[in-house]
């Protein structure tokens, strides 16, 4: 009845398990530049992959530091940038650029994190964590 008892149980624990293994990777780290895309105006933009050492970083309280200027895409700023960022509306606000409204739209994809910068034509930055 013992061994009947303790299979019960173990089948519950398996079954009660879920598998959230969807590459499900926390936003919190360090991500390198991996892509970009940047689009000609008629939609047919795709990512072009980059050899770089730019990075962004985000921490658990908020905030988000990288090694370029997060206030313009393709930036060539090596002084670094900062800012903070919410999950729930999924934006980062850089702090210290030209224009006080600047904010840089994210999501994950899979292992991919893409910022999509505001731009005439599409224009977006693909990372990978580090």
């Amino acid at each position: 009845m013992k061994r009947l008892n303790l299979f019960i149980v173990m089948v519950i624990l398996l079954v009660s398990c879920s598998n959230d293994n969807d590459e499900d990777i926390t936003l919190i780290g360090k991500w390198e530049l991996v892509a970009r895309l940047a689009d000609p105006g008629d939609g047919s933009g795709t990512f072009t992959p980059i050899t770089s050492d730019q990075w962004i970083q985000f921490n658990d309280d908020q905030t988000v530091l990288s090694n370029v200027s997060l206030c313009q895409f393709s930036s060539n700023d090596t002084e670094g940038g900062e800012g903070t960022y919410a999950v729930e509306d999924s934006r980062i606000r850089p702090i210290g650029c030209d224009f006080d409204g600047t904010t840089i739209k994210f999501e994950q994809e899979g292992n991919s994190l893409i910022l999509h910068y505001i731009c005439i034509e599409g224009c977006s930055e693909m990372y990978r964590k580090i």
